[in-house]
């Protein structure tokens, strides 16, 4: 049984993987003031940064509206069919219920749309997508696709450290008390995400100090194994180059992914944030 394959925004993908592998970009609401845009659609990262520079007013996110989620759905899909809908953690955003309430609305319709909770977000996702249009067209049933999709799931790492901590601070996705005392101490706190929640693991005192912990927790948590990794920014194109270059020297490398965050992310953890999203490869060709 095939199925079409939907991420929502605050994944990323690179453009050809969309595409490659027909995936389907379903974007979440930013709000600035008094305007909604649709992320990625109607505003770029750096468009976004620029206006809160501008006004002095920091944005908000929200999940699609039910209408909106219905009406994506429909658009590429007929009665019938099966949709697998990849989402952010549900312990950061709105967007997995989201989902799972217009599963119900299209239910009646002979629709069938199948969520599913990443634990993570960015290239997560994005990795998560390729393993889902790959199983698809190998001819993996949707349960034997879900099995895989959780495998990996359980695999993946997702570790990132912060440029401008007062977007995190405004968003609330960590503590307010921790992101102020950082920025008081000029520390740079690097995150992990822990079973779907963002998780301060480690603060230190200079950039680089932050780069260098980022890959060691990666390095940590899968020793010399080879692995599938992205390097992640936001509007910070040579942190992230200097990202990358430390985690050739510390980790077996079988594919490197490298891109910017969505409109989304950024608004929460704002420009100059880099990451690194990895799991193991097959250690068979």
């Amino acid at each position: 049984m095939t199925f079409h394959i939907v991420m929502d925004s605050v994944g990323d993908l690179p453009a050809d993987w969309a595409q490659a592998y027909r995936v389907h970009i379903l974007p979440v609401n930013i709000t600035i003031g008094a305007r909604t845009y649709r992320d990625d659609v109607d505003l770029d990262a750096a468009t976004l940064v620029r206006m809160v520079r501008e006004i002095g007013q920091f944005p908000r996110t929200s999940q699609p509206s039910l209408g909106q989620y219905v009406h994506f759905y429909r658009q590429i899909a007929h009665p019938g069919d099966t949709i697998l809908s990849i989402h952010v953690s549900r312990h950061l955003s709105g967007t997995y219920a989201g989902a799972v309430a217009a599963a119900r609305e299209l239910q009646a319709q002979g629709l069938r749309v199948v969520p599913f909770d990443s634990q993570g977000g960015s290239m997560s996702m994005g990795f998560l997508a390729r393993a889902a249009a790959q199983a698809r067209d190998q001819g993996l049933s949707l349960s034997a696709t879900l099995e895989k999709l959780r495998a990996l799931r359980d695999r993946m790492a997702l570790v990132l450290t912060l440029g401008d901590l007062e977007f995190i601070r405004r968003s609330g996705r960590v503590s307010a008390l921790a992101a102020a005392l950082a920025s008081l101490l000029r520390l740079y706190p690097v995150l992990t995400v822990q079973e779907g929640r963002l998780v301060v693991s480690a603060k230190v005192r200079t950039s680089r100090r932050a780069l260098q912990a980022v890959v060691q927790q990666v390095a940590r948590r899968f020793g010399p194994q080879p692995l599938h990794l992205a390097v992640m920014h936001a509007l910070a194109p040579q942190r992230a180059r200097h990202l990358l270059e430390l985690a050739r020297t510390r980790l077996q490398l079988r594919e490197i992914v490298t891109g910017t965050i969505s409109a989304a992310l950024t608004a929460h953890l704002g420009p100059g944030t880099v990451g690194l999203v990895a799991y193991p490869a097959p250690t068979h060709p």
